[in-house]
């Protein structure tokens, strides 16, 4: 197993860690934090295959470590701020989801950054392969919001 794989290996495994403690009060108790660690080992499986699809030279892994490490996902709020954010009146809410909408835009523009800087270190065939097999993880119809087929 190559260098690369094991730092990303032992960074997924924390990160699993953490959001499985972030959970560990939560009311729903084990199954968010085994669902938390499932789609954490999904992204990091996704990310080390594309990877080895990419068969980046050491000069690029660098740029490759960078844009992984900028699309590592927040961690989501403890049940300490979700209990937090339910005492504060509606208006105090509403500004608050406003701010944490524009915290999401500006990381969203910092994750484009990201992807641009690295898609500019890959060859043409390189740049093929990554359009073809890197695409953004979306909620699947039905989960969350109304799929295509939805009536009401």
């Amino acid at each position: 197993m190559n260098t690369f794989r094991k730092t990303l290996l032992v960074a997924s495994a924390a990160l699993a860690l953490l959001g499985g403690a972030a959970f560990a009060d939560d009311r729903h108790g084990a199954p968010g934090a085994q669902m938390m660690e499932r789609m954490q080992a999904h992204r990091t499986q996704k990310l080390a295959q594309l990877h080895d699809k990419l068969n980046l030279q050491a000069s690029q892994e660098p740029a490759w470590t960078t844009f992984v490490t900028a699309l590592t996902p927040p961690t989501p709020p403890t049940p300490a701020q979700r209990a937090e954010f339910e005492k504060l009146s509606a208006p105090e809410r509403g500004d608050l989801m406003l701010a944490r909408l524009k915290q999401h835009e500006v990381t969203a523009a910092s994750h484009l950054a990201a992807l641009k800087t690295f898609y500019a270190q890959l060859s043409t065939d390189q740049q093929k392969i990554f359009d073809a097999n890197f695409k953004p993880m979306r909620p699947r119809h039905g989960v969350h919001g109304h799929g295509p087929d939805h009536k009401g």
